[in-house]
């Protein structure tokens, strides 16, 4: 059976609770310092015999399947960026319909034939883990599971009637500039911001 790890994070001096759950929701809160998994970090701050911030401590937990419905086993995917952010979580499929991936099978190959690195992406690592995922009844009966969900819709570019995928290259490169000149960050030529996997964000 899959099990995720519930993770609480206390102030080692004072024992009160700084943070609780699971490794993604943890990394994405930005107390665990990036660069790091959740599982790396607890295991360096625990060890730690001087300067110790931090106590923290897991439980095992197994997802309830309530009488009626039946789990399947999931690989559940955390893709990071160079700088150690957290840029996407989910199965393959969550992850293609966030727009991380290009289809649904790539972050399982991503994980398995490339070390989790995809640079057109963006992605610089990427961990795994298996999760319990809830089937309803009639799935588990054979109905056909809803496979409608497609890809995420590209904006519409005004003026463009029929808009080529340089054409939406350009419009996103000139939102990624506006998002850098709003904070302060260095503006993009189009062949860095391609070789950086097209961020949508500094």
């Amino acid at each position: 059976m899959g099990k995720t790890n519930l993770y609480t994070v206390k102030d080692y001096q004072t024992g009160e609770v700084l943070a609780k759950g699971t490794a993604g929701e943890l990394e994405a809160s930005g107390i665990v310092p990036k660069g790091y998994h959740t599982s790396e970090w607890a295991k360096h701050e625990n060890q730690k015999r001087r300067n110790r911030k931090y106590a923290i401590s897991f439980e095992e937990r197994q997802p309830e399947v309530k009488r009626g419905e039946k789990g399947r086993m999931m690989s559940v995917y955390t893709c990071y960026n160079a700088a150690g952010d957290v840029i996407g979580e989910g199965t393959a499929r969550e992850l293609w319909e966030a727009g991380v991936f290009s289809n649904d099978n790539a972050a399982y190959y991503t994980y398995k034939e490339q070390g989790g690195r995809c640079i057109k992406r963006g992605i610089a690592k990427m961990t795994c883990r298996k999760e319990m995922r809830k089937v309803g009844q009639n799935n588990a009966r054979g109905k056909k599971a809803d496979c409608a969900a497609k890809k995420p819709e590209r904006p519409v570019l005004r003026k463009i009637k029929d808009p080529t995928p340089l054409d939406y290259d350009v419009h996103d490169l000139i939102l990624y500039n506006a998002i850098a000149r709003k904070e302060g960050r260095p503006e993009l030529t189009y062949g860095y911001w391609a070789a950086a996997g097209k961020p949508a964000r500094p």
